[in-house]
């Protein structure tokens, strides 16, 4: 609190005030568990509104229906974008327009970026700490205290900085404090998580006094998120993008360090358009540099006397823009597939997604084991699916596969959960609250419902084989951790028995005890 209260002192401002809402977000994402965050997100009426309208952005809304629900919300958004839009209304809370060389508009696209930047950083390696972004979105608030205590003074530093005098140094100079410690000091106050709070003190050095070992972890990441961001904004993008490489290669691979040069722009520009901040959408860093280099090369060719030079050289150039381009869609491929793996619906089929189905079947033997109630599982091979997709083409099988699965889910209750399987001619469904007994007339109506579409569609006999696992955890140890992998493995195996037999169609698997025994 020392820095604080000598700016205000000395510059006898006041404290610029913190959104209530904009705390009560913080304080969740900081300090409280995955359950309390989704219970915070479904119980604030502002962030349950705001959350709901940007569902029904035409970029998340792929179905004519409205989203009037912060559960049909979450489900679009996923749980990324739905922090970060969460975590866009402190922004929102506290934007101003200025008419002066200071832009708040700028000064939050820069700050969301950092915190966008954490999320997508937080995809490639694998233990970042998951407060980062947070502090990555705040690291700079203290400059926003300093120039509201005394604006004069701070557009002063900004103007010898565009000089190019260092920032810390010159608000040491104007201010007798640097906008790490009055953000330190500010956030401390409201209590926040010490290693939060450290985060933002230490982000622009490495003090010597000691630290605790885990701040010291933060720092270097910290500023790698930083450099990343910083390297879309400004005037010294390819400074900042060199630190930031250098930052990255101790835990990045070299082709990741480029993937986030091309792609995250991209991602970037998604929510400064949602947040309204178009103007300040950005380019990647091989576009930029591009462009700078034809205006130096139109410069350059108004003084060559050699037409046929500067002609051969726009071939390559040419050419070096296009190995660029294949370059870019196929790191866009590979952040497409790694985007659409943290999403939970398929969206051509409208049931879930392999990763969501086996989240949710760890959660159910969780539950079966800990209340003793039954349930079953169901891996279902559709026979003749390929065969259609080879005879009439691939959009042909997916949209039959779409008409299907509408069918089998008319058949079954709210509470059941049917998902897509890894092999593109499977379905997996899980049936809470249901007996052996209970499953089989279940998988008996399925397998009817199959065959019945594809005669009706095309007239030839198709049919399914479906593996039923059945789970009813009377003698099960609830303390032993789920393995939901097992239980695929029981239910493919039984697949293979079925194709190995050749007479049957559904298996009944029971699981009565602990697997281990």
């Amino acid at each position: 609190m020392v820095a604080l209260k000598e700016l205000l002192r000395d510059e006898r401002g006041e404290v610029l005030p913190f959104p209530d809402l904009g705390l009560k977000i913080l304080q969740t994402f900081l300090t409280k568990s995955e359950r309390e965050i989704e219970e915070f997100l479904t119980t604030e009426e502002e962030v349950k509104a705001f959350l709901i309208e940007c569902a029904n952005l035409p970029r998340f809304r792929k179905t004519g229906e409205a989203i009037t629900t912060i559960r049909g919300a979450l489900l679009v958004l996923g749980d990324k974008t739905t922090r970060i839009i969460t975590l866009g209304l402190i922004a929102q809370k506290l934007m101003k327009s200025t008419f002066n060389e200071f832009s708040y508009q700028r000064f939050w696209a820069r700050a969301l970026s950092n915190l966008i930047t954490g999320y997508f950083l937080a995809d490639l390696l694998e233990n970042l700490p998951s407060h980062l972004p947070l502090s990555a979105y705040l690291l700079d608030f203290g400059i926003l205290i300093m120039y509201q205590s005394n604006p004069e003074k701070y557009l002063e530093v900004l103007r010898r900085r565009q000089a190019g005098e260092p920032l810390i140094e010159l608000e040491r100079e104007v201010f007798g404090v640097t906008h790490p410690e009055v953000g330190a000091a500010y956030f401390e106050e409201y209590a926040l998580p010490r290693r939060f709070v450290l985060n933002l003190r230490y982000h622009h050095e490495d003090p010597e006094e000691p630290l605790p070992t885990e701040i010291r972890g933060d720092l270097p990441l910290l500023r790698m998120i930083d450099e990343a961001s910083g390297s879309f904004f400004g005037f010294d993008r390819e400074l900042r993008w060199d630190n930031f490489s250098k930052i990255a290669k101790n835990y990045l691979t070299q082709e990741e360090i480029e993937t986030v040069g091309e792609v995250l722009p991209t991602i970037l520009n998604i929510y400064l358009e949602i947040f309204a901040l178009e103007e300040y959408k950005v380019k990647p860093l091989k576009e930029w540099k591009e462009e700078r280099e034809r205006e130096l090369k139109k410069l350059a060719l108004k003084e060559e006397s050699d037409l046929r030079g500067a002609l051969k050289d726009l071939e390559n150039k040419l050419l070096a823009i296009l190995r660029e381009k294949k370059n870019m869609e196929d790191r866009l491929h590979m952040l497409s597939k790694k985007l659409e793996e943290t999403t939970i619906i398929d969206e051509w089929t409208q049931i879930y997604r392999p990763n969501y189905f086996l989240k949710r079947l760890k959660e159910e033997i969780l539950r079966a084991r800990r209340y003793g109630r039954s349930f079953a599982v169901l891996s279902i091979k559709i026979e003749g699916l390929i065969s259609i997709r080879q005879r009439y083409g691939l959009s042909e099988g997916e949209n039959f596969l779409r008409e299907l699965v509408q069918e089998l889910k008319n058949s079954l209750r709210r509470t059941d959960l049917l998902s897509r399987a890894r092999e593109e001619d499977k379905l997996w469904l899980i049936l809470p609250e249901t007996s052996s007994h209970g499953a089989m007339v279940v998988a008996r109506k399925l397998l009817r419902k199959i065959e019945e579409k594809f005669y009706k569609k095309y007239k030839i006999k198709g049919s399914a084989l479906i593996s039923l696992l059945s789970y009813e955890p009377k003698n099960i140890n609830y303390k032993i951790e789920p393995d939901e992998r097992r239980l695929l493995l029981l239910l493919e195996q039984g697949l293979l028995v079925l194709e190995r037999k050749g007479q049957n169609k559904i298996l009944l698997i029971r699981i009565e005890q602990d697997l281990e025994s």
